[in-house]
């Protein structure tokens, strides 16, 4: 378990008072958190130019994602969707989806940032987040849930209340985001191309697929497609479709299926080349750390 201690970032805000010309300085104390327990891990978060806490290069995983973005100049990238967020967005980014930020980080970027996986939560909201929409736009009503988590962080001292808080509140926001409307649903940029391509790979990754088959489909040459792809999304076409197959897998694994069986069905030719990447993508498990 790893539990943080409180950030504290200091603002100094300069207010004129009238008639005299007087200047009164407020100290607004922003508590920030990152709380890491279990199987959730929860932060409020804020960079900036020269303390920076994530590196932001792009990467899926195993876990959900929620971000609930306050300030900052970032464009957000979810798979082939892309957005110039503002104050109250929110972006939902489901297991296994390729996503990362474009940040100028000469103005400070605040988010709170809720990592979670699946069994955390009832079937209902698992399926929410797997359909919804990846952004969510004039947000800011949930602003006050979201602190919320900056108080049960600062008054409750006990791991476990913490963690069902958190839980509770996560739900809590997860319900009522899935009764928002269709105006709620942000515009976006996309690529209608890498839309395909992308809706293409995940219909098929139970099969070995290759540069050649995904050329053969899309009647595209290796090296438009490949260029193409990287462009976009600044990866290469094959890593994203391990990666994927690798997320999947990892969920099949947990689930209790054996690893050799999962190498198989999801078509790769051989199981040292799963392996291989299922490591360097997931890591080591508990127990292979023990024996390294």
């Amino acid at each position: 378990m790893k539990c943080y201690p409180i950030k504290l970032q200091f603002f100094l805000v300069l207010v004129a008072i009238q008639p005299e010309s007087l200047y009164t300085i407020f100290v607004i104390i922003l508590y920030m958190f990152n709380f890491n327990y279990k199987s959730i891990d929860f932060a409020h978060k804020l960079d900036n130019s020269t303390t920076p806490s994530e590196n932001f290069e792009r990467h899926m995983h195993y876990f959900n994602e929620v971000i609930f973005f306050v300030s900052g100049d970032v464009d957000y990238h979810v798979e082939s969707e892309s957005r110039k967020l503002s104050p109250g967005d929110v972006i939902i980014v489901p297991s296994g989806k390729f996503h990362f930020a474009v940040c100028n980080l000469n103005q400070p970027y605040e988010r709170y940032v809720l990592k979670f996986p699946d069994k955390i939560l009832p079937g209902f909201l698992v399926d929410f987040i797997k359909n919804c929409s990846s952004f969510y736009s004039d947000m800011m009503k949930y602003h006050l849930d979201f602190s919320t988590l900056d108080d049960f962080y600062s008054q409750f001292k006990n791991e476990e209340e913490i963690y069902a808080l958190f839980i509770g509140g996560l739900i809590k926001f997860l319900i009522y985001l899935s009764k928002e409307g269709q105006e709620s649903f942000t515009t976006t940029r996309q690529n209608d191309i890498i839309k395909k391509v992308i809706d293409y790979i995940d219909k098929h990754l139970n099969e070995n697929i290759t540069l050649e088959s995904l050329c053969e489909h899309f009647y595209f040459s290796k090296s438009y497609l490949s260029n193409c792809f990287k462009k976009y999304m600044n990866t290469p076409i094959m890593q994203y479709v391990r990666s994927k197959k690798i997320i999947i897998a990892h969920r099949m694994i947990m689930n209790g299926m054996k690893k050799t069986l999962v190498a198989e069905q999801l078509g790769f030719e051989n199981y040292s080349t799963f392996y291989r990447d299922y490591r360097k993508i997931i890591g080591l498990s508990k127990k292979e750390q023990v024996k390294k």
